[in-house]
């Protein structure tokens, strides 16, 4: 029970600091747009993701990407406020794939404490973890393929940009296959062995 404890305490734990990080996120976006001279070193990655650099040189407007050894960035200061929006909105959804995982990962615990139910509910939950997992997977993929788009401000009003994803880590896309293959394969060991358990009560 003390190996439990530890698992529950790392997925709240993970939990609270996702949470955390979405409310950092949605406070960038609306305080960077009020005070945009505090965050000329965030910068939008390939990815679509939000990363403080040191190694910048101020762009002039004509040229807004950063080029930070081998990654394209977009300085966040001059994104509009609408496309910040679309960016968090992004962040969001795949946090909260995430947030949903951890969720199954907490009724799984729980349900280990309930022995009447542990192998059809186990189940369900990894099967459910697999699920989340396919879509975090094409979620990753498409974004990848379309890259960043935005809306930028500059001296001669507002124009689009963007920035091809060329860093694609390959080894993101085969740990998520890995965590799903095992959840499915768990669910299937879960719902097999529920099948073996009413067939043992019916033979007594």
């Amino acid at each position: 029970m003390k190996s439990l404890f530890i698992i529950n305490l790392i997925v709240k734990i993970s939990i609270g600091l996702i949470c955390a990080g979405l409310a950092f996120n949605l406070f960038v976006v609306v305080h960077s747009t009020i005070a945009p001279q505090y965050y000329d070193k965030l910068v939008l990655n390939q990815r679509g993701g939000l990363e403080y650099t040191v190694n910048l040189s101020q762009p002039s407007d004509s040229n807004t990407i950063y080029n930070n050894g081998k990654n394209l960035n977009i300085p966040f200061s001059r994104i509009t406020f609408t496309s910040k929006i679309f960016i968090f909105l992004r962040i969001l959804l795949e946090q909260s794939i995430l947030l949903l995982i951890l969720f199954e990962l907490l009724k799984i615990s729980f349900s280990i404490k309930k022995h009447s139910s542990f192998f059809v509910n186990n189940s369900i939950y990894f099967k459910r973890i697999g699920v989340y997992l396919i879509i975090y997977l094409a979620y990753n993929f498409i974004s990848d393929i379309s890259g960043v788009h935005v809306s930028m401000n500059s001296s001669a009003g507002v124009y689009r940009q963007a920035i091809p994803c060329t860093n694609i880590n390959i080894n993101d896309y085969v740990t998520t296959l890995l965590f799903m293959t095992m959840a499915f394969i768990a669910s299937t060991i879960f719902k097999e062995g529920e099948r073996i358990r009413i067939d043992n009560e019916l033979t007594v």
